[in-house]
């Protein structure tokens, strides 16, 4: 077991049975820098994942604790109060994490999908509550760092059993969703435990002058690459929202 009582900063992989971060103390995780924890979290200081970093918590273990999480995340913007920078496609990692960490109520922008009726719509106040599958499209003013906080790390199973697939317009039947998790996701897992969906994922964003995509097929194993997101979209980014359909 690991037992933080004093203020670390992690800058080489780690890897532990159980973690537990005593109350007043801090473990900073550095970019580039992963972290696997085969039991539980229970934070009672502050554990913070800087951009970059990566957690991998035991399948069926808990994340606990009345201390605070950060997951920070760097993205490029332009603009000021008219954003016109690239678009970043992204969900939460954490159970409480709201709008506020994009500050939408300011000059960043930020968006839901729903299939059901093809359209974007805006969020423009802090506060609203992100639902860790969830995806959403943010546009910054200038170049940032977002800072994920509120409740613990997303562990754990996440389903969504409510994908439609509605009237008869071109982009019917798909949904952005998101990788809830801290860590890498395996679509290959992922598509081979789902139902009634395509086998590919779809990477969206816009470079700052045209929409481009990034898609992957587990099926065939087959993949395109043009937005710069990742290498290998198989194992999707955390944080990372895509389209299924």
């Amino acid at each position: 077991d690991a037992i933080i009582d004093g203020d670390l900063i992690a800058s080489t992989d780690l890897t532990c049975k159980n973690l537990t971060v005593n109350t007043g103390k801090t473990l900073t995780i550095t970019s580039g820098t992963h972290l696997t924890v085969n039991g539980n979290i229970v934070n009672d200081g502050t554990l913070t994942l800087e951009s970059g970093a990566t957690l991998v918590q035991g399948t069926g273990n808990t994340a606990s604790g009345t201390g605070v999480y950060n997951v920070q995340q760097a993205l490029t913007g332009a603009g000021g109060a008219t954003p016109s920078g690239r678009f970043w496609y992204m969900g939460s990692p954490l159970s409480g994490a709201s709008s506020t960490a994009f500050n939408a109520a300011g000059d960043n922008r930020l968006w839901t999908y729903a299939e059901a009726t093809q359209s974007y719509t805006e969020i423009t106040t802090n506060g609203v509550a992100m639902s860790p599958i969830q995806g959403h499209v943010a546009r910054l003013g200038a170049s940032s760092t977002v800072n994920f906080t509120g409740g613990v790390l997303n562990s754990g199973d996440y389903t969504n059993n409510t994908l439609t697939n509605t009237g008869t317009g071109s982009t019917r039947g798909y949904t952005l969703i998101s990788n809830p998790y801290p860590s890498f996701l395996d679509w290959d897992l992922v598509s081979a435990g789902a139902t009634g969906i395509a086998t590919s994922l779809w990477f969206r964003t816009n470079d700052g002058s045209s929409m481009v995509y990034d898609t992957y097929n587990a099926t065939g194993g087959v993949s395109t690459l043009n937005s710069g997101v990742t290498t290998n979209p198989r194992y999707i980014p955390p944080m990372q929202a895509f389209w299924v359909y």
